[in-house]
């Protein structure tokens, strides 16, 4: 008998649970940015024990070893509006400039706070979740109960608890491609990184610490209009992420010499 990790009840067999929904997946990697024109072949790159496995997906990854099929329905509404309104904003690409920052921002539409707050949550949960390889770096302690808990309850925390930024690449020059997950830390605060397909950089701060303040205009919140803006930015300006993807591939490199 196997485990259902959310519900903690025993089932002779266990659902095939997407960490990050296979809707991603189905995206176009035809770019509002003009990169590529093929249909989304992800190569998944991990590196375990080390070995260095990678290999060409066209859904994404799954683990059979999470959820009960009862359990994995919970997460279908708010996958589905996850999906629905990153894939708009991605395809009408709606592009406004911060008043103060003059930095490019893009806009979602039609946001239910809840259900894409919890989109993110659950996604990091079941990364957690998960014993594949992609998301060993993926560990949340003490709060692996606390998000357990909101998904059976379909609640979200306080929104200046377990915040989430989001960023759109312009131009990434390592897509499509499948980064494994991370923990950064930033200014003292600790976040879990995720790439979503197919150009999405995702924060979600796992911490009591205060938000950095560079984040606080950013930061997914409730509002009457049910619009979010998140960043736009160029993989070329952006010195943080260039040094974030050559210490990934320095850390492969040593690994194999």
């Amino acid at each position: 008998m196997l485990q259902c990790k959310l519900c903690h009840s025993l089932y002779p067999k266990l659902a095939k649970a997407h960490i990050i929904p296979k809707s991603f997946f189905n995206l176009s990697s035809k770019s509002p940015w003009g990169i590529c024109e093929e249909k989304a072949y992800y190569q998944v790159i991990t590196v375990d024990k080390g070995v260095r496995n990678s290999k060409r997906s066209p859904t994404g990854i799954y683990d059979p070893n999470i959820v009960c099929s009862e359990c994995e329905k919970r997460f279908d509404q708010t996958d589905d509006h996850g999906y629905k309104v990153l894939s708009e904003a991605f395809q009408k690409k709606k592009i406004f400039y911060s008043l103060y920052t003059k930095q490019p921002l893009y806009l979602i539409e039609n946001v239910n706070y809840h259900k894409l707050k919890l989109f993110f949550l659950s996604m990091l949960w079941r990364a957690h979740a998960s014993s594949h390889s992609f998301f060993l770096s993926v560990d949340l302690g003490i709060y692996e109960s606390i998000l357990r808990s909101y998904i059976l309850q379909d609640k979200v925390p306080l929104q200046d608890e377990c915040e989430v930024i989001l960023f759109c690449q312009t131009d990434f020059p390592y897509s499509p491609m499948g980064f494994q997950p991370s923990k950064i830390n930033d200014e003292g605060v600790d976040f879990y990184l995720f790439h979503l397909p197919p150009s999405f950089t995702v924060l979600i701060k796992i911490d009591k610490q205060p938000l950095p303040k560079k984040y606080k205009q950013f930061v997914l919140k409730e509002n009457k209009l049910k619009q979010f803006f998140f960043v736009l930015y160029s993989y070329k300006d952006c010195a943080e992420e260039q040094i974030a993807v050559k210490n990934l591939f320095n850390s492969i490199e040593r690994k194999f010499k």
